[in-house]
C-alpha cells in the first residue's frame, strides 16, 4: 500500500522584500482558481497606513505542492517571470494583500494598465497616503516604490532638498521612517508543504475560520449597552422605501460621524465620542432624517433604482450631511446636486479618495448647503468621465453607473413590447434582472447584458434572433441593440454583435452623460474595469 501524501504546516517569518524577490524570481505564483483582485483604493492605502505603523497584516498562506499547478501570468498589474525553480510556491490566502505589496512597491512603469492606481503617495506635510488620479504630485509628495532602492531613495532626497525649502530635512527625515518602516516590515507566512489541492483548502477553511475584526458598530454597540445596533437597524428598515436598505452599516455610522459635526469621519475614537456626546440618541434621529432624504433625492431626482447600484455608499453620506443642514433646498441646489451626483459616478472621485480629500469634500458640501458657496471645488466639474468599462462586475463603481443609464433607455420586454419598471426591477432583484445575452461563452463585456427583470429567459440570444427588427424596433432600440448589431446576431456572428452594440452603448451612454452635465471621455475604446468601494 502506498503512502499517503500528508501535508506538513510550517509558520515562518519572512521580511516583505524575500516575498517580493521571490515573485520577481517567479518562484511565487497565483493559482487559477484564485479571485481577481477587488480591493478598493481605500483598503490598498490602509495596508499601508498598518506597515508604517507596525501592525500585523494578518498570516499569508502559500502552498508548496509536488506538482505544478495552473497560475496566472500576472500579480497585480504586472507579468511575471516564468519560476526557474522546480515548482513554485502558490500563494491560497492573501493574495490581495501580497497583489497590493507588489503592484505599489514594484516600478515597470510599462507594464500597468491603470497607473495611477498602482502608485501610492505619501504625503510629508500632512503624514497620510494617497493616490493621485489625476495632476502631479506636489513636492512633498513621495512615491513608495522610490523607497526601495538606495539609489532611487538617495535621488527623491535631493529632489525634496532642493524643492522643499526650509522643510527638507524634516521631510528626509519622515521618508527615512517610512522607508525603513516598509524593507525591514516583517511578514507572517504558513506554508503547506505537499498535498493535493483539496487537502491545502481544507487547511485553509480551518485557518481562516478563527474570528473576524470587530466592526464599529458592534465596538460601539457595547459602549452604548446595545443600543446602536437597533437604532441602525430602524435606520435601514426606514431606507426600504428607496431601496437603500441594504447599505453597509458602517456607512451609516460614518453619516452619523458626520452628524455630530466631525471632520473626519474615519479616524474616531469610539470610547471618547460616546463618552463626548451625550446626546448621542438626538444625533442618531437626526441623521435618520437627513440620511431618509438623502435617500428620497436618489431615487426621486436622479432616477437610481437603490443601493444595489449606488455608485459610492459615501455618496449617499455625504447628501446625508447636504439634507441635514439644508433640508429644504431651493431648485438651483438639487439641480447643481445632481450634477455633482453624476459627475463624482462617472468620474470616479470617490474611488481614489483618502481621508483628507473626503474631509475636504464634506467640509464644501456643507458650505454649499448653508449657502457659503455657490459651486464646488473640490470636485472639478470639467473633468471626462471614466473611459467605458471591458467586463460587467457589480464591484465596480463605474459598471455601476453604467447600470443606472440604461434606465434612461426605457427597456420594453421582449414579449409583448410593453414598458419595463427598470427601476423597480434593479432596486429589487440588483444583477438579477440583467441576464446573459449569450450565457455560456459569452462575452463578459457589458454589451452582452441585457434589462430584463427575472424572466423566464436563462439568456436571451434566442429570443433576440427570431424577432424581425422593423416590427420591434422600439423594443431593440430601448436596449441599445440598433440594425446592424441585430443582423449580425441573427447571422450567428456574435462577436461582431458585442462590438456593434458596444459602441452604440458608449454613443447612448455618452450622450446621457452630456445631459446630467458630465464631460464624456473622447472616443469609443474600453479600458480596464476597476473595482471599487461600494
Amino acid at each position: 500500500m502506498k503512502g499517503i501524501n500528508k501535508p506538513v504546516v510550517k509558520p515562518e517569518i519572512q521580511h516583505l522584500t524575500e516575498v517580493l524577490s521571490l515573485i520577481n524570481e517567479g518562484r511565487l505564483r497565483v493559482p487559477d482558481f484564485q479571485r481577481p483582485f477587488v480591493w478598493t483604493d481605500e483598503d490598498m492605502r490602509e495596508l499601508f497606513e498598518s506597515i508604517y505603523r507596525g501592525y500585523p497584516i494578518g498570516s499569508l498562506l502559500f502552498w508548496e505542492p509536488q506538482h505544478w499547478q495552473e497560475s496566472s501570468p500576472k500579480i497585480g498589474p504586472y507579468e511575471i517571470l516564468e519560476s526557474k525553480a522546480p515548482i513554485p510556491n502558490y500563494i491560497l490566502d492573501g493574495y490581495q494583500r501580497v497583489a497590493t505589496l507588489f503592484g505599489i512597491l514594484t516600478n515597470k512603469k510599462d507594464q500597468r494598465s491603470k497607473p495611477w492606481r498602482w502608485v501610492i503617495y505619501y504625503d510629508l506635510e500632512k503624514d497620510s497616503f494617497a493616490h493621485l488620479k489625476n495632476g502631479n504630485p506636489l513636492p512633498h509628495y513621495i512615491a513608495l516604490h522610490s523607497l526601495m532602492k538606495t539609489w532611487d531613495f538617495l535621488k527623491e532626497a535631493k529632489r525634496i532638498e532642493k524643492e522643499c525649502g526650509s522643510n527638507a530635512s524634516e521631510y528626509i527625515e519622515k521618508a527615512e521612517k517610512i522607508a525603513y518602516s516598509i524593507t525591514n516590515y516583517k511578514l507572517a507566512i504558513t506554508i503547506i508543504k505537499g498535498g493535493d489541492i483539496d487537502s491545502a483548502v481544507e487547511i485553509f477553511s480551518r485557518l481562516n475560520s478563527k474570528g473576524q475584526k470587530v466592526s464599529e458598530v458592534q465596538m460601539l454597540n457595547a459602549l452604548t449597552k446595545n443600543s446602536i445596533s437597533h437604532q441602525i437597524e430602524d435606520i435601514l428598515e426606514s431606507l426600504g422605501g428607496t431601496h437603500f436598505s441594504d447599505v453597509d452599516s458602517k456607512y451609516i455610522m460614518r453619516a452619523i460621524f458626520a452628524a455630530s459635526g466631525r471632520e473626519d469621519i474615519y479616524s474616531v475614537k469610539l470610547e471618547r465620542f460616546v463618552k463626548n456626546h451625550k446626546n448621542l440618541d438626538q444625533i442618531v434621529s437626526i441623521t435618520k432624517k437627513a440620511l431618509l432624504e438623502a435617500a428620497k433625492f436618489l431615487f426621486d431626482d436622479c432616477d437610481l433604482p437603490g443601493d444595489k447600484v449606488l455608485p459610492y455608499s459615501l455618496q449617499l453620506v455625504f447628501l446625508s450631511e447636504f439634507f441635514r443642514l439644508c433640508p429644504n433646498p431651493s431648485q438651483a441646489q438639487k439641480e447643481k446636486l445632481k450634477k455633482w451626483f453624476w459627475v463624482t459616478s462617472f468620474t470616479g472621485w470617490f474611488g481614489g479618495a483618502n481621508s483628507t480629500k473626503v474631509k475636504d469634500g464634506l467640509l464644501e458640501i456643507r458650505r454649499f448647503a448653508l449657502s457659503q458657496i455657490n459651486d464646488f471645488t473640490q470636485v472639478n466639474f470639467n473633468e471626462p468621465a471614466y473611459p467605458f468599462p471591458d467586463s460587467f462586475h457589480l464591484r465596480s463603481a463605474r459598471v455601476r453607473t453604467f447600470v443606472s443609464f440604461l434606465i434612461s433607455l426605457k427597456p420594453r420586454s421582449l414579449d409583448d413590447g410593453q414598458k419595463l419598471d427598470a427601476k423597480l426591477l434593479l432596486g429589487a432583484y440588483g444583477h438579477k434582472a440583467l441576464h446573459h445575452i449569450k450565457s455560456i461563452g459569452g462575452s463578459k463585456s457589458l454589451a452582452n447584458r441585457i434589462l430584463l427583470g427575472p424572466t423566464k429567459y436563462g439568456s436571451a440570444i434566442t429570443v433576440l434572433r427570431n424577432k424581425p427588427f422593423d416590427k420591434n424596433h422600439e423594443i431593440f432600440q430601448s436596449h441599445g441593440i440598433n440594425p446592424e448589431a441585430l443582423q449580425a446576431l441573427q447571422k450567428n456572428q456574435y462577436d461582431k454583435f458585442i462590438e456593434l452594440r458596444e459602441l452604440e452603448l458608449i454613443k447612448l451612454e455618452q450622450e446621457f452623460m452630456k445631459d446630467k452635465g458630465v464631460v464624456p471621455n473622447i472616443g469609443s475604446s474600453t479600458e480596464e474595469t476597476i473595482f471599487d468601494a461600494t
